[in-house]
């Protein structure tokens, strides 16, 4: 380093360290009850917290090799966090199927279907403009979708179910998914989710499942709430009204014997709260492994494969792009023969909220006493204040602060001529405070800050991005 540039160098090696020790010290003396809390404060300390909130209408699940890849139709997602909320009403989810379809041709060209041509959802961000008035919708001018979201925080979201299915074989004949979260009351966060579903037919009406509900609500707060429930109307079976028990599950549980034979297996809705988090499950209807239909649907598979096969490779040597109609193909024919497995699932919401707390460091065990540290070798003992060196000890350093001399009545001993050793003071030590470990812990809590803040700005990028599923 150059001469000249030495003292600019050290006046700013110095300026920095100033800044950093000051910095940390302004941080230490800070009072804590003045900060600016991490969620507004309301009466009784009461913060909005968090809440989230999903109601699904209803999911055709075709399974093949473990891997699901299911269609999900009616989404209503509603979450907040702190004075942040986020309501969003979706359509339809194509799930893998969708994200398929939206990859590169395989020849390098154009997707199958671009994700931005795919069904989008709406959605409502507080602080947006518009959010709090409410934005609607429509998919295919059938499906309504609604979704709102304010700053006390509050957020909502409302997806019509348009009538879906063939009347010969499952038909849906419509219903509404609902669902909020947010601070409703004086002091009182909450999230709620619905499912509603008209009637749901099988093989022609030889089946008939009338007026099902699912509904989940948690409050925290002034009032701590964690339920959920589903109820059903009716259920008819050619025709006939089949008297039902009080408890929704408890009236399906009776179908499980009417299904069975007909290689179709039914799960009721089941009510659970876990974490936190009220759920209650979907109606699952899954076609399942029956001799009747595998002694029908075998022989016919197995005389259609040869076909099939060459079918399919015309196709591929028309347009390779062809291959992901058959790979639907494939996985819908799986889904009935055994190869694969295929499922309804019907509503299905959840519901959960939570304070947020701040973050405490845990206190630490009081650290074991200390043993005494022995004297070195030769040196002398200044254990006690006072303490004579004998004749014949090694002489203090001549830059040592000169050593008080007491007289043979004080020290004890008389006529040796010894001096009385004593430690020197605090205040006749020479230093100078802050430096370079000031400039360190200064860097260390600009570190922190910075770590703080990201952490900050992935929870406000993760409220925008709710997930659509449990």
């Amino acid at each position: 380093m150059r001469e000249d540039t030495k003292p600019t160098f050290r006046r700013t090696r110095r300026t920095a360290a100033a800044v950093g020790a000051a910095t940390l010290l302004t941080f230490l003396a800070t009072d804590p009850g003045s900060a600016t809390p991490s969620a507004p404060a309301q009466d009784g300390g009461f913060n909005a917290g968090t809440g989230n909130a999903i109601a699904l209408g209803y999911k055709v699940n075709p399974v093949n090799g473990n891997l699901s890849f299911g269609i999900t139709a009616g989404e209503s997602v509603a979450g907040h966090q702190n004075t942040a909320a986020t309501g969003q009403a979706r359509a339809i989810n194509l799930g893998v199927i969708g994200v398929t379809l939206a990859g590169k041709g395989c020849d390098g060209g154009d997707p199958t279907w671009a994700a931005e041509e795919q069904p989008q959802p709406v959605i409502a961000r507080s602080g947006e403009e518009g959010a709090e008035e409410g934005k609607s919708e429509k998919e295919a001018e059938l499906i309504l979708k609604t979704a709102r979201a304010t700053m006390d925080p509050f957020a909502e979201a409302v997806t019509e179910i348009a009538p879906m299915g063939d009347p010969d074989a499952v038909y849906i004949t419509g219903g509404r998914t609902t669902s909020h979260s947010g601070v409703v009351g004086d002091g009182v966060r909450e999230a709620m989710a619905r499912t509603e579903l008209g009637e749901i037919s099988f093989g022609g009406g030889a089946l008939k499942l009338k007026g099902l509900t699912w509904q989940a609500v948690h409050r925290t707060g002034a009032e701590e709430v964690a339920q959920g429930s589903f109820s059903i109307d009716g259920i008819e079976i050619a025709g006939q009204k089949i008297p039902l028990p009080a408890e929704g599950a408890e009236q399906l549980s009776a179908l499980e014997a009417v299904l069975e034979p007909l290689g179709l297996a039914i799960t009721p809705p089941t009510t659970r709260v876990e974490q936190g988090i009220v759920f209650v499950d979907p109606l699952k209807i899954a076609v399942v492994s029956s001799p009747n239909r595998e002694a029908l649907t075998t022989p016919l598979v197995s005389a259609i494969q040869g076909p099939r096969e060459s079918f399919a490779d015309a196709l591929l040597e028309m347009d390779c792009g062809n291959a992901t109609y058959i790979t639907v193909a494939d996985l819908a024919l799986g889904s009935v023969t055994g190869a694969g497995s295929l499922g309804l699932e019907l509503g299905g919401v959840q519901a959960t909220t939570a304070e947020i707390t701040a973050f405490q460091f845990p206190s630490l065990p009081p650290l074991p006493e200390l043993p005494p540290t022995p004297p070195a070798v030769g040196a002398p003992d200044l254990s006690t204040s006072g303490s004579s060196v004998g004749v014949g000890s090694a002489p203090a350093p001549a830059s040592a602060p000169p050593a008080s001399t007491s007289t043979a009545g004080e020290s004890g001993s008389a006529g040796t001529g010894s001096e009385e050793v004593a430690a020197a003071p605090i205040a006749d030590l020479s230093g100078q405070r802050g430096g370079l470990m000031a400039l360190v812990a200064g860097g260390g809590l600009a570190a922190l800050l910075a770590s703080a803040e990201a952490d900050r700005r992935k929870m406000r990028h993760a409220l925008r991005e709710i997930p659509l599923e449990a």
